[in-house]
């Protein structure tokens, strides 16, 4: 009789001790849930096309004129099966 009272007494221990568990790893993954979604709003506003456009004027990087510009070809590189509308001849 003794032997089973303790196997329910270890029984609910280790049930407090999983809900302690469970409820430290529910905190958890909110946690990083919000983090997550705060990464999420520095990386949009980040990569915002207006910023990088602000902070290329800002550090000297101008658009380059027509012909300044080369295109280089890796060797093994698949080229374009079409040429580009609008093109006129090869590259």
């Amino acid at each position: 009789m003794s032997s089973l009272v303790w196997a329910i007494v270890a029984l609910g221990a280790l049930v407090v001790n999983t809900t302690y568990r469970m409820t430290d790893v529910q905190d958890q993954v909110l946690a990083l849930q919000d983090e997550h979604a705060e990464l999420d709003v520095e990386v949009a506003a980040l990569s915002s096309p207006f910023r990088i456009a602000e902070w290329a004027d800002v550090v000297g990087l101008v658009v380059p004129n027509p012909g300044d510009s080369v295109i280089l070809r890796v060797p093994g590189e698949p080229r374009d099966p079409q040429p580009a509308e609008g093109g006129g001849g090869d590259r």
